[in-house]
Formats: structure tokens, C-alpha cells, sequence
């Protein structure tokens, strides 16, 4: 499993939920802090596309 990385500073929620550094990676919020969030799985995005398909 990978860590993940923070950005540096502090965010409120509302620019969390405005931030965008103009790549694909996704972000949590936690006490301030935006921390990288690693990326699925394979077996995570494979269940997704199961799912999907399963579901429509």
C-alpha cells in the first residue's frame, strides 16, 4: 500500500472543494491538510467495471 502525500498549507473545505492542480489525482481532506490519495487497484477497478456492467 502506498502513503500518501500532502500539499503543502492548509485548506478550508470550501477550497477543497474548489482545488484543482490540474491533474487527474484525487485528494482527502483531513484537519486542514489535502493528502494525496493513492491510486485504485487493479482488482478495485476491475470489481468497478463488474459492478457497472452487473448494474446497467
Amino acid at each position: 500500500m502506498s502513503t500518501t502525500k500532502p500539499v503543502e498549507g492548509l485548506y478550508t473545505f470550501k477550497e477543497y472543494l474548489t482545488y484543482d492542480d490540474g491533474t487527474d489525482k484525487r485528494y482527502e481532506l483531513e484537519d486542514g491538510i489535502l493528502l494525496e490519495m493513492p491510486p485504485a487497484s487493479d482488482l478495485h477497478e476491475t470489481s468497478k467495471f463488474f459492478l457497472r456492467l452487473f448494474l446497467s
